[in-house]
């Protein structure tokens, strides 16, 4: 499979591939405007496009969401009758997707779900997966101003994850951002001049896009996610939309684990929002002690880069230990929004007996938490692996960074 950074004209078959993300400091105060800090994950989604020369009426769209078991077909006359449920009060541009009438387009395509029979009874997941879709496939390829439905060839469209669903990962970015990029190159490429070229500035047109499925699916999301998952690598980032990429040595290496307790974000987000309704105040000042902890670790992350590149590893180690200093104290924040879990708090104390440091991630409740592996601690690292293990954890070695959405030709 070859990478590539530029398509010109449509081919037969391409795919696209997105990052998970993790991130490492800043939950929920993020929601707030402070800063939060978060690294993509060599765990990957792949949306794989196949296009039918031979029309057929009964499956001209025809979608494939495996890891949610969803597997559905669109007719001609389907999308007609979608496109038909829609009513928008302004024009919106392709180009600049927060002009979107988002309520109104969000309350077409659930009015045609719940007009299609073939669509009941499906569970909460496939839903979202569904809405967020056809929001973003009616969104992107028929702006007002730019109509791309038309003439449309029939294809398929598989999307595929390493990520587990719900557990903080970045599934539900990762998924919006392979879909809006899927969409944006579609629509490129229907255009003169036949290119799509992934550069910076069409990936953060295609995280801006991918914000609005987010919004489908938690409401009220940071904006991080989206980022992380688009541009990759190591990012600072703070509400609306202020990116700062890191530096990031090779090597830096976190233990995923996986409590296998299902939470919605939606849900934990909220709960935070009414705590700082009852308790402004105090809210705000973990919210801001959590800000002064990103700012700090920011710049170890810097320092930690330059200790590397010197090969300084006295110099790292200690770097490694203020950063574990930093994580400890995030958790314990976070502990006072409400949002950790018993399931957390155990793996937090099982590291802790190992002289490693870990803490939740993502909105909490469940889900991930994420272990700092300090270089030399092979032998503790083993144990605790074989611990989680024991107790009934999933556990993965993962290293942070890496590539944001990337194209690719089959």
């Amino acid at each position: 499979m070859t990478t590539m950074e530029t398509l010109k004209n449509l081919p037969s078959k391409f795919s696209i591939s997105v990052p998970g993300k993790v991130i490492l400091l800043g939950e929920h105060s993020v929601v707030y405007g402070h800063l939060a800090i978060a690294a993509s994950l060599n765990l990957r989604s792949k949306l794989e496009y196949t296009c039918f020369d031979e029309l057929n009426e009964n499956d001209f769209v025809h979608i494939k969401l495996p890891n949610i078991k969803l597997d559905i077909s669109l007719s001609s006359s389907d999308l007609n009758h979608l496109l038909t449920s829609l009513s928008s009060k302004n024009g919106w541009d392709f180009n600049n997707p927060f002009n979107v009438d988002f309520d109104n387009l969000v309350l077409g395509v659930e009015t045609f779900i719940k007009s299609q029979t073939k669509f009941h009874g499906l569970e909460t997941q496939q839903l979202l997966g569904l809405k967020c879709c056809l929001f973003l496939m009616v969104a992107i390829l028929n702006c007002p101003n730019q109509p791309k439905l038309a003439g449309l060839k029939p294809f398929l469209l598989s999307l595929t994850s390493d990520l587990p669903v719900g557990a903080g990962a970045g599934s539900s970015a990762s998924f919006c951002v392979s879909l809006a990029a899927f969409f944006v190159c579609l629509a490129s490429l229907r255009e003169e001049p036949r290119v799509f070229c992934l550069d910076e500035k069409t990936k953060d047109l295609i995280s801006n896009w991918a914000f609005l499925g987010e919004r489908i699916t938690h409401g009220n999301p940071s904006g991080l996610d989206n980022n992380v998952c688009a541009f990759g690598s190591l990012i600072a980032f703070r509400r609306p939309n202020t990116i700062t990429k890191i530096p990031l040595c090779s090597g830096v290496r976190v233990l995923l684990v996986d409590t296998k307790v299902s939470r919605n974000t939606r849900t934990l987000v909220e709960r935070v929002a009414t705590l700082k309704s009852h308790h402004e105040a105090i809210v705000q000042t973990i919210m801001k002690a959590m800000e002064s902890i990103c700012v700090e670790a920011e710049k170890l992350f810097k320092l930690l880069d330059e200790a590397k590149k010197c090969h300084s590893t006295e110099e790292s180690l200690s770097l490694f230990s203020r950063m574990e200093e930093l994580w400890s104290m995030n958790h314990s924040l976070l502990q006072a929004l409400g949002v950790s879990h018993p399931s957390l708090d155990q793996i937090v104390q099982m590291s802790k007996k190992h002289n490693l440091v870990g803490k939740l991630t993502g909105a909490g409740g469940g889900g991930f938490a994420i272990v700092l592996v300090p270089t030399g601690k092979e032998k503790a690292l083993t144990l605790l692996k074989d611990e989680l293990l024991g107790c009934g954890f999933g556990v993965s070695d993962v290293e942070l960074g890496g590539p944001g959405v990337q194209l690719h030709l089959n």
